[in-house]
């Protein structure tokens, strides 16, 4: 969805499975044409140093904030929030 020329606001797909390297995620060709301030992401795994946020933050050169919903298996799963901003 995007909500202006320099902001949008996006969902990670559903992944399934968990460990080693399972549930990674790419940045989308949009997100960084784009260049959003923020990408609201659902469905976020972290499991031990590996968290999909970090990584895709990392990859668009944002910050990003994890919020923990639950624990299956050893995976975290919850949502984030990536920032342009510090």
């Amino acid at each position: 969805m995007v909500l202006s020329s320099n902001r949008a606001c996006a969902s990670s797909p559903g992944t399934s499975g968990g460990g080693s390297g399972a549930g990674r995620i790419a940045p989308p060709k949009t997100l960084e044409e784009l260049r959003p301030d923020l990408v609201c992401l659902q469905e976020v795994w972290q499991e031990g140093a590996h968290n999909q946020a970090a990584e895709l933050a990392e990859r668009l050169g944002m910050s990003h904030v994890f919020a923990l919903d639950r624990t299956e298996g050893g995976v975290d799963q919850g949502v984030a929030l990536l920032s342009r901003w510090p």
